[in-house]
């Protein structure tokens, strides 16, 4: 209902009272007004005509709801329309005749305009759409209703969703307002396992029970993705990547407000495909074989949508192999997307003589003979324990794009993630950089430019997901 006034409660010429239930836009006077008990549909009709004929009111309309969210829809004077070609005189004239003028144009090359109600209290814009579509020169029309939208980036109540900084860093929470991801989406960690499983009997790690499925161990050859051993200085490698990819999210939740359990992953709603291939000897050394990894890597691409490898190796035709089944002929044949981490140092660079991740798999060539199919970058992610001594040892580097010749332009080293340091207790490695992409991908099956830092950057363009 709009009108001049600003009332707590109003009643209208029949002697129907009404409350007033929100202030929707003070500026323009518009209001939702709510009657008491029980209200049947004829009853209300009869409320909202009583209303149009009061002249404090420049109009009074019925409001709406979403069947499925709950949303409010208030209608308003106005209606948009598209024409299948440019407005006649003669449209003029018709819309006249329904009470409507033109008040916008939208769009001039696809004719769409706003068309307002000029007596808004003896038309009801559903009734006027109705009519308007009669005209054959109408290709469609909606009432430009003011609709209620939900609460803007979602925000988990995980216990330790406070600490997680590199969620907001990747705008998860806006990610969160489209989608938690989907079950139907299965992400492959290819690690040196994941807790999953006690003696075999029952799924145990809280925060990834639901979602993880049967897996597969490719260093002992047997169903049984567990890690070898746990602990300090057990085998938590895989088990913290498949969290950062899919941990559960509003889980295990007490008090009011709730406080729920642990962390959240990027998609908590995806599956997590544990494949066990490394055998790590007490938390610091990490062992398979080139064909332990292309195993590893043709049962992820024949199982799982996304592949997570947040680790690196020596060259090997065998492993470039694994990696170009995954791309190629995984998912049925439409490929799988891959996610390896860039490494504990910068991109080229060595830290206690290993070659990250990006440069190993550039020396395979796999990225300049795949990354100019149908337009589509391989691209690295990066966060980096930084090891030149001027700055704190737990400062943390970022580097969003990385991709071979010949499109240097786009390659960007290093960007310092605004001063913030990790907490001590946390992951101090780079993998992260690829689980964390490994699920955000389900929330972006192509890529556009964005712009960080002044520089335009490209993330991800023409990967077939679906």
């Amino acid at each position: 209902m709009t009108q001049n006034t600003t009332p707590t409660e109003f009643i209208a010429p029949n002697g129907t009272q009404f409350v007033m239930e929100l202030d929707l836009t003070l500026a323009r006077g518009l209001y939702t007004l709510q009657t008491g008990g029980t209200v049947t549909e004829s009853a209300n009709a009869a409320a909202i005509n009583s209303l149009n004929t009061d002249s404090r009111v420049k109009y009074a309309y019925p409001v709406f709801a979403n069947p499925t969210s709950g949303a409010r829809h208030y209608l308003n004077k106005e209606i948009v329309v598209r024409m299948k070609a440019p407005i006649t005189p003669d449209d003029v004239a018709s819309f006249q005749q329904l009470g409507l003028q033109v008040a916008d144009t939208l769009s001039s090359s696809d004719q769409i305009h706003v068309l307002r109600l000029t007596d808004p209290k003896n038309y009801n814009p559903f009734s006027v759409c109705s009519a308007l579509l009669q005209n054959p020169a109408v290709l469609w029309d909606e009432p430009n209703m003011e609709q209620e939208g939900g609460a803007l980036d979602f925000h988990p109540n995980d216990a330790k969703y406070g600490d997680q900084w590199h969620l907001p860093k990747v705008s998860a929470p806006s990610a969160w307002d489209l989608t938690l991801g989907s079950p139907g989406i299965r992400i492959a960690i290819l690690d040196n396992g994941v807790i999953w499983q006690n003696n075999g009997m029952e799924i145990t790690h809280p925060d990834l029970q639901p979602n993880i499925i049967q897996g597969y161990d490719f260093k002992d050859m047997d169903a049984d993705p567990n890690p070898s051993t746990s602990g300090q200085f057990g085998d938590n490698h895989g088990t913290a990547v498949a969290g950062v990819a899919a941990a559960l999210v509003n889980n295990n939740c007490v008090g009011n407000p709730p406080t729920c359990l642990g962390v959240v992953g990027m998609a908590p709603t995806c599956k997590i495909l544990p494949v066990r291939v490394f055998q790590t000897d007490n938390g610091v050394h990490t062992f398979a074989t080139p064909s332990h990894i292309y195993q590893a890597l043709v049962y992820a691409a024949d199982n799982a949508d996304v592949i997570n490898c947040s680790w690196s190796n020596s060259p090997s035709s065998t492993v470039s192999a694994g990696f170009s089944y995954a791309w190629n002929q995984g998912r049925g044949g439409k490929g799988c997307a891959v996610f390896c981490a860039s490494g504990n140092s910068a991109a080229g660079e060595e830290v206690n003589g290993n070659l990250n991740s990006y440069e190993t798999l550039q020396i395979y060539n796999i990225y300049n003979a795949v990354g100019q199919v149908d337009g589509t970058y391989r691209i690295g992610f990066q966060y980096k324990k930084d090891d030149r001594d001027t700055v704190p040892d737990d400062t943390v580097w970022l580097a969003d794009i990385t991709m071979p010749p010949p499109v240097d332009p786009l390659v960007q080293q290093h960007e310092r993630l605004d001063s913030l340091t990790l907490p001590r207790d946390w992951m101090n490695d780079t993998s992260p950089s690829a689980h964390e992409p490994a699920a955000l991908i389900r929330f972006m099956p192509t890529a556009q430019a964005f712009t960080r830092g002044g520089q335009q950057r490209f993330l991800m363009v023409n990967l077939p997901l679906c």
